[in-house]
């Protein structure tokens, strides 16, 4: 069901879609998400919220929207997509590493949260997975003083995801 997750109406139609049919929801994969590159001093607060809104809220509103259903069910599994970029302020790209950095600790807070209902939550740290998320991502204007060393790391960006994991050996190792 295609669902804009930073829409709380379509997430709840979604929903409601699901139910219509499965009397159950155990599983929720949180992996819709978009990069961020450039200096951090060149990104404008529209981009940031932009980024944050989808990374972080979107996830948030996900969990919040099956939560009333798997503590019914008493049970469920919340799997957050985020990144090895979370552990580190990656270089321009300080931004995205900082969205999945919350969703990490969003994600452990609210893993104590449901506990009480045998629900689990966790995060994915992932690297580079051959997606389209370079067509995606957000390019914020880069100023003079970055533009050389800006050019040299933004084309490693596109190449370790060019050769990055396939999206279906992901899909293995979660589905295990």
């Amino acid at each position: 069901i295609p669902t804009d997750i930073t829409d709380a109406q379509q997430i709840q139609a979604a929903i409601s879609e699901i139910l219509k049919s499965e009397n159950r929801i155990d599983l929720l994969i949180n992996n819709a998400g978009m990069g961020m590159v450039g200096a951090v001093e060149d990104s404008t607060k529209e981009d940031i919220l932009k980024l944050f809104n989808l990374n972080l809220v979107g996830a948030v509103q996900m969990m919040s929207a099956v939560l009333p259903q798997m503590r019914s069910q008493k049970a469920g599994q919340i799997i957050n997509i985020s990144s090895i970029g979370s552990e580190m302020g990656l270089p321009f790209r300080g931004f995205y590493s900082a969205s999945k950095s919350a969703l990490d600790k969003v994600t452990e807070a609210i893993r104590y949260e449901i506990s009480p209902w045998n629900i689990e939550a966790c995060t994915l740290h992932l690297g580079d997975i051959k997606t389209k998320i370079a067509e995606n991502r957000v390019k914020t204007k880069v100023s003079e003083p970055y533009k050389m060393i800006f050019e040299k790391v933004y084309s490693l960006m596109d190449a370790h995801v060019d050769a990055g994991t396939e999206p279906k050996e992901v899909a293995v190792y979660v589905e295990q």
